[in-house]
């Protein structure tokens, strides 16, 4: 039989081997990890609506353009949608666009007030949205 010293410590070890990488990802789930966010709305000035839209700007090769958010959608566990928009209040509410030339190209030739679902992720301290998938869609 061991005695009881060798089998706290023998406890102890496996507890810090096992809790080492739990409490690693710890930093991967606050404000710094990546969050597949939605946002579903129209270029141009915010329209009159019962459910209302916050104004935004979209920012992508030195040109900016104005967005009406009418939904965001968080897309996997995490934060709630109004903690994503809140956290880019400070930052005048302009997210800078990143990724494929490809996927964000038709931006610029979409009409002025032309809707459209943007798909990609954020993180809660940043002003950066990595667009994966841009799609014009069909007014409301």
């Amino acid at each position: 039989m061991r005695p009881a010293g060798a089998i706290v410590a023998t406890l102890c070890a496996i507890g810090v081997a096992v809790a080492t990488p739990v409490l690693a990802g710890f930093g991967q789930s606050g404000r710094n990890r990546p969050i597949l966010v939605e946002l579903d709305g129209h270029l141009g000035a915010p329209r009159p609506s019962p459910d209302g839209e916050t104004r935004m700007g979209l920012s992508y090769r030195g040109h900016v353009y104005p967005f009406a958010l009418k939904e965001l959608r968080v897309l996997e566990s995490g934060p709630l949608a109004s903690d994503v928009i809140d956290a880019i209040r400070p930052y005048k509410s302009t997210y800078l666009l990143t990724g494929s030339h490809d996927v964000l190209a038709p931006l610029a030739t979409l009409p002025a007030d032309g809707w459209l679902v943007i798909r990609g992720y954020v993180r809660l301290d940043s002003r950066y949205l990595n667009v994966s998938s841009l799609k014009p869609r069909d007014a409301h």
